[in-house]
């Protein structure tokens, strides 16, 4: 699964992401300023619509299938397997 925003978080974005992420007890494999990708997932929707108020901004949550690719800010790409992200 992978989260995405519209706009590049600023730091503040970040910690309120960040202490989401800790409260939902979600481990990031791979994060930068516009995406968030993570193999577990579980979230309300009342939730979310908190988290996208909170930044100021939509929040996009993907389920990827095995085999697709994300291509974070720095060009570090990673790929969906059965057992999850992996760095490629």
């Amino acid at each position: 699964m992978s989260m995405s925003f519209d706009t590049p978080l600023t730091n503040e974005q970040s910690e309120l992401l960040n202490k989401f992420l800790d409260t939902k007890k979600i481990a990031v494999v791979a994060q930068d300023d516009r995406n968030v990708l993570f193999d577990t997932f579980s979230a309300q929707r009342n939730e979310m619509s908190k988290l996208a108020n909170d930044l100021g901004q939509p929040v996009t949550v993907e389920i990827n299938n095995p085999g697709e690719i994300k291509t974070m800010s720095d060009g570090t790409k990673y790929r969906v397997t059965p057992q999850g992200w992996k760095k490629i």
